[in-house]
């Protein structure tokens, strides 16, 4: 069992930072981010990108708790070292608690090795599926979903 919940996503100062972009870009790159309210992360993730391009993934950051079994968890600390992970044992001793956090840009690195097993497949689908489905932040068109047959696929290359 793998639970993930997000607690932690950029905060935006938008009465500071709309005017700023727009002296620098000579265009208002609110109306860049199409119908999506200009208070969304998906807004200030487009408007970035515009301005900065992939580079902009450094610099938008996210915390998940992470509730799974302890077997797991150890894995998880001794396979990656991309993303920030603090860790807790719970009450009910077969659960560990987890915070995972760093900036998009860490999480599409983790998102992408953690293939391992099924547990590292469903934690890597469910922080997929967070991103594209929650935020609206599309960060994997270069990828393709392949099933490994037991409910959770692994992103691959397109060539």
């Amino acid at each position: 069992m793998i639970q993930l919940f997000p607690i932690s996503k950029p905060s935006v100062d938008w009465n500071n930072y709309l005017p700023v972009a727009k002296q620098i870009m000579g265009e208002d790159i609110a109306a860049n981010a199409a119908s999506v309210s200009k208070h969304s992360s998906q807004a200030f993730h487009d408007t970035l990108i515009h301005l900065l391009g992939e580079k902009a993934l450094k610099h938008l950051h996210y915390a998940f708790m992470l509730l799974g079994q302890k077997d797991f968890v150890i894995e998880l600390l001794e396979h990656q070292d991309i993303v920030s992970i603090s860790v807790t044992q719970t009450p009910e001793l077969a659960f560990y608690l987890g915070i995972l956090s760093g900036s998009l840009f860490r999480f599409k690195q983790l998102i992408l090795i953690l293939n391992w097993n099924k547990s590292s497949r469903m934690l890597s689908n469910k922080l997929q599926e967070f991103f594209e489905n929650t935020e609206n932040i599309y960060i994997f068109s270069e990828y393709s979903k392949q099933s490994k047959g037991d409910g959770t696929y692994q992103l691959c290359k397109l060539k």
